[in-house]
């Protein structure tokens, strides 16, 4: 009985990040040490691009460059969850370019299971 109690809750958590997910996207989960961060490597795109995340106590941000350094942080959020877009019409300074997803677990006392999607939209 306890696995069951257990594999609902997991089953609507899976259901909720794949619904998040860009399609084609590179994800990477996890726990996030306090106090630590990951990024994901840079990804170059010439029309579209989709990230979104999932944490507790995240702060969440998309660096840009359109070919080297320095790096302009175009997000910067502490939402516990947000999917973004950016594309030629909305964004045409964006591209061509190179785009970058980090998470830093702001927790400086738990570690936090968190989700990072970044790729095509």
């Amino acid at each position: 009985m306890k696995a069951s109690k257990l594999l609902i809750p997991a089953a609507a958590l899976l259901l909720v990040l794949l619904a998040s997910n860009p399609a084609g996207a590179d994800c990477f989960s996890g726990q996030l040490s306090p106090d630590a961060n990951v990024c994901r490597d840079f990804l170059y795109s010439t029309t579209t691009i989709c990230a979104s995340g999932n944490s507790y106590q995240p702060r969440f941000k998309i660096l840009w460059t359109a070919g080297g350094q320095p790096y302009t942080t175009i997000l910067n959020t502490t939402q516990t969850s947000f999917s973004q877009r950016y594309d030629t019409t909305s964004n045409p300074t964006y591209f061509p370019g190179f785009f970058q997803l980090c998470i830093h677990n702001l927790d400086t006392v738990n570690w936090n299971n968190f989700q990072i999607c970044i790729g095509p939209c």
